[in-house]
C-alpha cells in the first residue's frame, strides 16, 4: 500500500511540473516584451489559452492581463533575438575533420576540453562556438569569426586571434601570455578575470 501511494505521489509530483513549466523557458514574460531576457522562478504566473506564462512581479503580470495577445507577439519575438542558442557537443575527432576541411564550421558547436594547439583555426567558422576548458595553445585564429564565443577557462598562450571578430563573446578566466588580439573586433565583448 506505501508503494501505491508512493508511486501515486510521483505522477502527481510529475504532472504538476509539467503544468507549471512556464513559456519562455521561466523568462518574465513582460521583460522579453521590452526588450530583456530575466530569468525567473515562475512563482508568479498567469494561464493564457492553456500555457503558463511566467513575471518577476505583479505589475508585469497586471500589463500582461490588460493585452496578452501583444505581449506575447513582442515576447516571442524578443526571446528568438535574446534566447541562447543550444551548443551541439563535438568530439575531438569530429572537430578535426572540420578543422581539415575547406568549409569548417564549428558555430553553435560545444568544444569544451577539445586540443587545438597550434592548428590555423582562420578558415573556420565559429560563432557561438563554446571553447570551455579547450586549449588553444599557439593556434591561429586570423580574421576567424567568433562572434558570441564562449572561452571559459580556455588555454589561450601564444594564440593569436589578430582581426577575429570576438564581439559579443564571453572570454572568462582565459589562461594567456603572449596572446595576440591586434586589430580584434571585440565590441561587446566581456573579457572577465584576467
Amino acid at each position: 500500500m506505501k508503494l501505491l501511494k508512493l508511486a501515486l505521489f510521483s505522477i502527481i509530483l510529475l504532472f504538476s511540473s509539467i503544468a507549471f513549466a512556464g513559456e519562455f523557458d521561466d523568462s518574465c514574460t513582460a521583460s522579453l516584451a521590452e526588450g530583456r531576457l530575466y530569468r525567473t522562478q515562475c512563482l508568479i504566473t498567469s494561464i493564457y489559452e492553456n500555457k503558463t506564462y511566467c513575471f518577476s512581479t505583479e505589475e508585469g503580470k497586471d500589463n500582461f492581463l490588460e493585452d496578452p495577445k501583444g505581449m506575447i507577439a513582442k515576447a516571442t519575438v524578443n526571446y528568438a533575438k535574446l534566447a541562447e542558442p543550444t551548443r551541439v557537443k563535438i568530439s575531438q575527432a569530429d572537430a578535426l575533420a572540420q578543422i581539415n576541411s575547406k568549409t569548417c564550421d564549428l558555430s553553435n558547436k560545444d568544444a569544451g576540453y577539445l586540443i587545438f594547439n597550434g592548428l590555423d583555426l582562420s578558415h573556420c567558422n565559429m560563432q557561438n562556438v563554446s571553447f570551455f576548458g579547450a586549449e588553444l595553445k599557439g593556434a591561429k585564429l586570423v580574421g576567424a569569426n567568433l562572434q558570441g564565443a564562449y572561452l571559459n577557462l580556455a588555454r589561450i598562450e601564444n594564440a593569436d586571434f589578430s582581426k577575429a571578430n570576438l564581439s559579443n563573446a564571453t572570454i572568462f578566466q582565459p589562461i594567456f601570455d603572449k596572446t595576440i588580439f591586434k586589430g580584434a573586433n571585440l565590441t561587446n565583448a566581456r573579457v572577465i578575470g584576467t
